[in-house]
């Protein structure tokens, strides 16, 4: 039985796919056996064009995600900061007055030539792996992506909206999952030996239980995966931080900034 799942997923995985025209006009500016190098520098001076704004704040988790996931593939965004620095709202009552987002909340994205913005971190995340396939957020087999989008959703769907009452049970969950796919060999979430969607998922959710003083110990699996995406160069790339850091220098001068900065992180990220 396994040997013939085995089969189908890699069936299903070499059967071409019909792609709308967006996806396949994006895809074609790479190839897939080029360097990695040359693949984010691809991604970069492709999405340069075609002018990104992606909406923005520091205090926000799921703003956090999207970060991740841009870094991660290398692309060229503007960043519109949605929230003054030291608003407490973290990111969910951001952009009331703009009409941009229906749900008045960060994060959205939009581009050139669309006529409304692209909201919800997950949304967001899968539209850019379709467009930007490489590197992958979701790599691997059809049974091993929907296995990452289980966890990714673990969070977006229960953690994240019922915090933090919903920490415990969801985070036990997810440390469940993640030891049974860890087997697999590799360091991150899922078992994967490059950071994939719910490692980018999980990362900001564990910041959002140390601000609520949450007991993390319990979750020995979900902190190896942390520890590994830390040393990822994408994890200081898309730090709050820098966020908080850029958006702190508008206001102040540089000494006050920092001041304001370091106040503000260990207020809302401590431990991050």
């Amino acid at each position: 039985l396994d040997e013939a799942e085995e089969a189908e997923e890699l069936a299903a995985e070499q059967a071409p796919a019909p792609e709308a025209s967006e996806q396949a006009r994006c895809k074609s500016h790479l190839c897939n056996c080029l360097p990695a190098d040359d693949i984010l520098e691809a991604n970069r001076r492709h999405s340069q064009m075609f002018g990104m704004v992606f909406y923005d704040s520091w205090q926000s988790s799921c703003a956090w995600r999207v970060r991740l996931a841009l870094k991660y593939k290398g692309l060229h965004y503007e960043t519109a900061e949605a929230l003054h620095p030291s608003s407490g709202a973290w990111g969910m009552s951001a952009v009331k007055d703009s009409g941009l987002n229906p749900m008045k909340q960060v994060p959205f994205l939009t581009k050139r030539g669309w006529d409304y913005p692209l909201g919800q971190s997950m949304a967001i995340c899968e539209y850019l792996d379709e467009v930007y396939p490489q590197p992958p957020l979701l790599p691997g087999s059809p049974r091993t992506r929907a296995r990452l989008r289980e966890m990714a959703e673990c969070v977006n769907s229960f953690v994240q909206p019922k915090q933090p009452h919903g920490f415990k049970r969801g985070l036990t969950a997810l440390e469940t999952l993640a030891a049974r796919t860890r087997s697999s060999g590799g360091p991150y979430l899922g078992g994967g030996l490059s950071p994939s969607l719910a490692d980018f998922f999980l990362i900001p959710q564990l910041g959002n239980a140390r601000s609520a003083k949450a007991e993390l110990d319990a979750y020995p699996t979900l902190l190896r995966c942390e520890e590994t995406l830390r040393s990822h160069p994408v994890y200081e790339q898309a730090h709050p931080r820098l966020a908080l850091e850029a958006s702190a220098l508008e206001l102040k001068g540089e000494q006050d900034a920092a001041k304001t900065v370091s106040e503000l992180m260990s207020s809302r990220w401590p431990g991050v």
